[in-house]
């Protein structure tokens, strides 16, 4: 199961989109192999090869359009009203006036990384829309959902419904028996095992925050045992496309 989890990625890359699979990465597999022959194992060459391929699914294309430095919005940007909660949260970055509809994206791409809105609704009810966010000049770490991505000032941003963030419980731990083996029970007592899990609550909390500071794509676990706490969240597990 460990071997297969870490060529997830491997694997992803050697296929686009959901026609002719077995064939592309047939394809793929055996140019890779003769590009490793013709350059006598020139590992530069072969990595700088690779490397063209695995980025070809997520590099910016025609159906996107470049912002700041490393991000792009996918065509088309439609025209949008935003809420009042909205509005709100991006008078925190920008000073915008609310009776103009503003340009709309579903989905962007961050450091060749695609990320999803709850707008785009062929994600339908998967995670992809979940993300950590990092604002180094706020010194703010969130988690949330991506309601929709705007363009502010010629700046792409993500308009989030942000998840509250809970501490000290382990996943691991939450109505269950402690475990009969003393080698687990001790990297479950010492949070080394489920700390990686963060329980969240889900709040009426919309903020706004550059495209550039959402660094990974979250996994939900949905949980209702426990009073308070709605799931719980982890940014570990950022090669899945759940």
């Amino acid at each position: 199961m460990f071997a297969f989890e870490n060529i997830v990625k491997e694997i992803g890359s050697m296929f686009s989109g959901t026609t002719s699979i077995p064939d592309q990465m047939v394809k793929r597999y055996l140019t890779w192999k003769q590009v490793r022959k013709c350059t006598l194992l020139d590992a530069t060459v072969v990595q700088d090869y690779r490397s063209n391929c695995q980025n070809r699914r997520s590099a910016a294309n025609k159906n996107t359009t470049a912002f700041q430095s490393g991000v792009q919005l996918f065509l088309p940007l439609n025209l949008r009203y935003l809420t009042a909660p909205e509005t709100a949260a991006l008078s925190s970055i920008s000073r915008i006036s609310c009776d103009r509809p503003l340009k709309c994206s579903q989905r962007a791409v961050v450091r060749k990384e695609v990320f999803h809105s709850l707008s785009y609704k062929r994600a339908g009810s998967t995670c992809s829309n979940i993300v950590k966010v990092y604002d180094e000049t706020r010194e703010m770490e969130l988690y949330g959902r991506v309601s929709v991505f705007v363009v502010v000032d010629c700046k792409a941003v993500a308009i989030i419904r942000r998840f509250h963030h809970h501490e000290n419980i382990n996943i691991c731990k939450h109505g269950k028996d402690p475990s009969d083996i003393p080698f687990l029970r001790k990297l479950v007592d010492d949070g080394i095992v489920g700390s990686h899990f963060f329980p969240v609550e889900i709040v009426d909390d919309t903020v706004a925050v550059l495209c550039e500071y959402i660094v990974a794509k979250c996994i939900y676990v949905s949980c209702n045992e426990i009073p308070g706490i709605d799931g719980f969240i982890t940014p570990v597990m950022t090669d899945y496309y759940c």
